[in-house]
């Protein structure tokens, strides 16, 4: 075979080889293509699933929540307000011990009773309102949503407040409320609630209306409780409670308190701004406990307001801590 014959034959099979490899890095390049398109539409689709998915659900929330927190916030402002008229009139020495936290009739005493407790019902609604999905998507309402609940429970830990205090009466109060689960003292006055009492108490505060709940309005509450409709028998345990209460008799109750005012201060705070979050809600905590002058009861610092002071800040730095990631 000549020379030129075997050149010609080589540059054919050359030409072919590229003609065959360039249609196949073509093909292979189209389907990458083809792909990387089909990939970036289904993106698309995902992203603008998502986005409805988020727009809805934040609109679910926004109308579910929104009434809810505006209703809290004003029923916060009122037990905000009742708490340092609390702490005023102890430090001067009126009204608490004028015999209004023992009768039924007192009108102070239910408005307290009422002013203090009914902001728990709103954690209610929100619970058959509101799926935990929903919050997810809003952080700052699922930080509210976190206080709210503190604030539902916190009456129950009433042996949690005993122990971060370190006097003689809260290991005493403590070693009590252990042996009422297994033999009950008659005598033992809880400064707490258990969560099954909190529920039934809180149920006196919401009525039926076809198909919604909602909170009832104080006169609707007082006027519940001259009738026998079932109000003051789930009262009861709230009017027990409060009964006789003073912040230095009742300290602990104080404490829970306490903690309730800073939450409450908090929503205030909080109700109309989306621009918090967990770290602002720590530097709340700190300061309000430093600085608030409007909750001190006694004229003079005492071991026992002292304590109080600090077992409600530590209280509310470990629920915190527990509950939400910084």
């Amino acid at each position: 075979m000549s020379t030129e014959l075997v050149i010609v034959f080589i540059s054919t099979g050359a030409s072919l080889v590229i003609s065959i490899m360039s249609a196949w890095f073509t093909l292979h390049n189209q389907r990458k293509l083809e792909k990387a398109k089909s990939e970036l539409e289904q993106e698309k689709l995902e992203k603008n699933a998502r986005r409805d998915y988020e727009y809805a659900a934040k609109k679910r929330l926004y109308e579910s929540y929104e009434p809810l927190l505006f209703q809290l916030s004003e029923l916060s402002d009122m037990a905000y307000s009742r708490l340092e008229g609390i702490a005023k009139n102890t430090k001067e020495g009126t009204r608490l011990d004028a015999g209004v936290w023992h009768d039924f009739e007192s009108h102070y005493f239910r408005t307290t009773v009422y002013n203090l407790l009914a902001p728990l019902a709103i954690f209610r609604l929100i619970q058959k309102r509101i799926t935990f999905a929903d919050f997810r998507i809003e952080e700052s309402v699922y930080l509210q949503y976190s206080l709210i609940k503190m604030l539902f429970y916190s009456f129950a830990d009433d042996f949690k407040l005993a122990r971060m205090r370190n006097l003689p009466e809260d290991r005493i109060y403590f070693e009590k409320w252990k042996e009422q689960h297994k033999t009950p003292d008659p005598n033992f006055v809880r400064q707490g609630l258990q969560s099954n009492k909190i529920d039934v108490l809180t149920s006196a505060f919401l009525v039926s209306e076809g198909e919604s709940i909602r909170l009832l309005s104080f006169a609707e509450f007082e006027a519940g409780l001259e009738n026998a409709n079932g109000i003051r028998e789930k009262i009861q345990e709230g009017f027990d409670l409060f009964k006789g209460f003073h912040p230095e008799k009742k300290s602990i109750l104080w404490g829970i308190l306490l903690v309730h005012a800073c939450i409450h201060s908090f929503i205030i705070k909080t109700t109309f701004h989306r621009d918090f979050n967990p770290e602002m809600l720590k530097k709340h905590v700190e300061t309000f406990f430093t600085n608030n002058p409007d909750l001190s009861w006694t004229s003079e610092e005492t071991e026992v307001s002292r304590q109080t002071l600090e077992a409600a800040k530590k209280y509310l730095l470990h629920t915190l801590n527990k509950r939400i990631k910084y």
